[in-house]
């Protein structure tokens, strides 16, 4: 028995999860993951905590400044988008000593600015709703 009838809606969804999963789709999405990183690390250096929520180690000489602010608060005002395409994002510091701030050294505990190989919950929650809202904007062809 052959299917008759206007095709056309799922003509425009086929076009519709096309638009989804296009090259320039996934580098918008992966740049608004990009962005909310920035965002939630610099949670992290309000919060002074690592990105699991773990507090970060005090500093061994308080100077009143929180820790992670140093004189100028370059670690800080440093960090940007490294790169963001559709295989993925980058972000990060150029800042020659975020390395030991993040991994410690011998005398300093370390205070992790990033989350490695594991998503944290709080980030895995705003990647869902991000992507969620990507894929609701897309399908209703925007």
């Amino acid at each position: 028995m052959p299917l008759t009838g206007d095709f056309a809606t799922l003509d425009e969804w086929e076009r519709s999860i096309d638009r989804v999963g296009s090259t320039d789709s996934l580098t918008d999405v992966s740049r608004a993951f990009a962005n909310e990183s920035l965002r939630l690390t610099d949670q992290s250096f309000e919060q002074q905590r690592s990105p699991l929520g773990k507090p970060w180690a005090r500093k061994k000489r308080p100077d009143g400044r929180a820790v992670g602010q140093g004189k100028t608060g370059r670690l800080r005002d440093t960090y940007k988008v490294k790169s963001a395409s559709r295989f993925g994002f980058s972000i990060g510091s150029d800042v020659a000593y975020r390395r030991w701030f993040h991994g410690g050294k011998k005398g300093q505990a370390p205070r992790a600015l990033s989350p490695g190989s594991r998503v944290p919950p709080l980030w895995g929650r705003s990647f869902q709703r991000i992507f969620h809202q990507f894929c609701r904007a897309k399908l209703r062809g925007r």
